[in-house]
């Protein structure tokens, strides 16, 4: 199989094809990322993460698969680009679609106190928060203030302060059970 000329080079004169198509829809992503903004290779949602699966799969099959032509790979591509930016313009202006569509960020960690309810909640192990936090340089929950799922499924990590939940603007929004807190609270003093 691998002494087969044919494995590593089709016959049938089709890697020009993949050369020209390659090229095109390169030039045609780039100018449709430009066209789009800065959004559009964000993951800001699940929804930006979806939309750049879905481009980069329709623009894989443009390149590589026969029978899908370079027009219907930028039709597919133009129109997933239309629907984001018309998804992301109206939530923008209005909070209507806001709960249906979007994740809200959700506390898992508070003041050194594990939420398990919001981990088993969010489908979040300890290992996996244990994880972010040596990602970050830190050696110990207590050195944390705050522990967030984001809603693009990425752990942020407010380090060690004396301010409360209600004192930090960057928490607005963040679900947590207030009542969990009040019985959990047990910050070690340093």
């Amino acid at each position: 199989m691998i002494d087969d000329p044919a494995f590593w080079l089709p016959q049938d004169g089709s890697l020009i094809g993949v050369l020209v198509g390659a090229i095109i829809l390169y030039f045609y992503t780039v100018v449709l990322v430009r066209l789009l903004g800065k959004r559009a290779t964000a993951k800001m949602n699940n929804f930006d993460w979806l939309i750049a699966v879905a481009t980069g799969s329709l623009l894989a099959s443009g390149i590589l698969v026969p029978d899908i032509s370079i027009g219907a790979a930028v039709l597919g591509m133009a129109t997933l680009g239309v629907c984001q930016y018309a998804v992301t313009k109206f939530f923008a202006k209005t909070d209507v679609a806001d709960d249906a569509f979007k994740a809200e960020p959700r506390l898992l960690l508070h003041k050194g106190v594990w939420l398990d309810e919001a981990m088993v909640a969010s489908r979040i192990t300890r290992q996996e928060v244990l994880s972010r936090l040596r990602s970050e340089g830190l050696t110990s929950v207590n050195d944390v203030n705050w522990v967030v799922i984001e809603p693009d499924g990425q752990l942020s990590v407010i380090e060690r302060s004396e301010l409360e939940l209600g004192q930090a603007d960057t928490m607005d929004g963040v679900v947590y059970d207030p009542e969990t807190l009040v019985q959990k609270e047990r910050w070690p003093k340093r």
